[in-house]
């Protein structure tokens, strides 16, 4: 069987397209458990917001789009390097959010990953291309002291490639002491030749700011990728105790995904332990690829999806093969040292109306329920049974008999509703979820669906 490579499949995504508060009250939305809260209609405005968002203290919600607004023409095919967007919640019951695109990135910038979010409100991406080797920049937008004063962009690190990183598509994490972590796809130093790239299969890096006023921000590679444990496309996560956790997806020939972890020196300053909790793929009916981040909690056990694998037979995702539809796993902290990680598969995915190829990380309500979405599946109807599937949102919930049971709360059905959701969702005051989709809602420039924002009550 064809296995799909892991690198941040965006033609694929594009093709698909084609084809077809965290403190905001919920009483404006209850009369409608799914509700499209913006549709993306190219051009200048933005299109194809292929991650997820963040939310400030009052409500408004923040993302990227990996194309849309310029109108040069300077990206082939989508009139435009890329967006940041604002949304604002509805004044009245019923009423719209009102988008504002407040920062427009230059030739072949691309944010590809979600945002991160300070204290005082200012936000923080990556761009997957761009910036002085062309492989990809660290930014910060300064939050205007004025209302409707504009947003400054200021670019704090630049990515060269060779042994330093290489083209983020994931989001940015913070330490309590402001350092941002992250991790690039490719870069590193290593010995990986079989993507664009060239070298490396990918770092986790560290951006330390500066001591004075005006200064530079420091970078270190705390780690460099190998074969056999290569390829991470999503974001980090803290634990209580400040070791870091993430994924890769590997190359589906010498590796099917890892769970690693990142521990900083007891001395403090000093080098990082890297540590491969699990290796995917490893026993039968296991899930392989992972595309998504983690989520920890409270003993410190982890959770995730993986886009393929699983029990069922093999489906296809973006156009490439997988070897199953897809789980959730939970990854249980070891209670006698040195005596290692424990895998569970909550959950496999069937495909068809039950959704397939889950690429994002989950999200916790805190009463024992998970939500997430998967990118296939679900609807068998017009478009979406040409292409599998147009995606679901589904929750996975414990049983008080120990076991997991997984509900579809959505199919999405392209054309206005949305198809393809890539990114994890966000939890907001009284449940509501938050959440984009790649494809569907307008028509961008060359007739293509140009992605939604939408909420759902669960």
């Amino acid at each position: 069987m064809k296995h799909l490579k892991p690198h941040f499949n965006l033609i694929g995504l594009l093709a698909v397209a084609i084809l077809v508060w965290m403190s905001v009250g919920t009483a404006w939305a209850a009369a409608s458990k799914y509700q499209v809260a913006y549709r993306f209609q190219g051009g200048r405005d933005g299109a194809y917001p292929f991650a997820g968002l963040v939310a400030d203290k009052n409500g408004n919600l923040y993302g990227t789009t990996y194309s849309g607004g310029r109108d040069s023409g300077l990206c082939q095919a989508d009139s435009g390097c890329g967006t940041v967007i604002q949304l604002r919640p509805p004044s009245t019951r019923g009423g719209s959010w009102r988008e504002s695109v407040i920062y427009r990135f230059g030739p072949f910038a691309h944010p590809a990953a979600s945002l991160a979010i300070d204290k005082a409100g200012n936000l923080y991406g990556t761009t997957a291309y761009a910036g002085q080797s062309d492989n990809g920049t660290v930014f910060e937008l300064k939050r205007p002291t004025t209302l409707g004063g504009v947003w400054t962009k200021l670019t704090l690190y630049n990515f060269a490639g060779g042994n330093d990183g290489a083209t983020p598509v994931s989001s940015l994490v913070f330490d309590q002491a402001g350092n941002i972590y992250g991790t690039t796809e490719f870069g590193g130093g290593g010995p990986c030749t079989v993507f664009q790239k060239g070298q490396g299969c990918g770092a986790v890096f560290e951006l330390t700011p500066p001591t004075r006023l005006g200064g530079a921000w420091k970078e270190s590679v705390l780690y460099s990728f190998i074969p056999a444990n290569d390829y991470p496309l999503a974001g980090l996560v803290f634990d209580g105790q400040g070791n870091l956790y993430g994924t890769t997806a590997g190359d589906q020939t010498a590796s099917f995904g890892t769970v690693f972890e990142l521990a900083p020196s007891s001395k403090g300053g000093g080098s990082w332990t890297q540590t491969t909790l699990y290796n995917f793929g490893s026993v039968q009916n296991d899930g392989n690829t992972p595309r998504g981040g983690l989520i920890v909690d409270q003993k410190g056990n982890l959770y995730g999806t993986t886009t393929a694998g699983g029990s069922e037979n093999a489906t296809q995702c973006d156009g490439l093969s997988y070897s199953g539809f897809g789980t959730v796993f939970e990854l249980e902290r070891p209670t006698v040292p040195d005596s290692g990680w424990k895998e569970k598969i909550l959950y496999s995915f069937r495909g068809g109306r039950d959704g397939a190829c889950p690429a994002a990380a989950l999200v916790s309500d805190g009463t024992g329920k998970f939500y997430a979405t998967a990118a296939s599946g679900g609807s068998q109807s017009g478009v979406c049974a040409e292409i599998g599937g147009c995606g679901t949102l589904f929750e996975l919930k414990l049983s008080t008999g120990g076991s997991w049971s997984e509900v579809t709360l959505h199919e999405f059905e392209a054309g206005d509703d949305g198809l393809e959701p890539l990114s994890a969702l966000i939890l907001g005051k009284g449940g509501l979820l938050f959440g984009t989709t790649a494809g569907g809602g307008g028509t961008c420039q060359f007739l293509t669906p140009c992605g939604t924002v939408f909420s759902v009550i669960p």
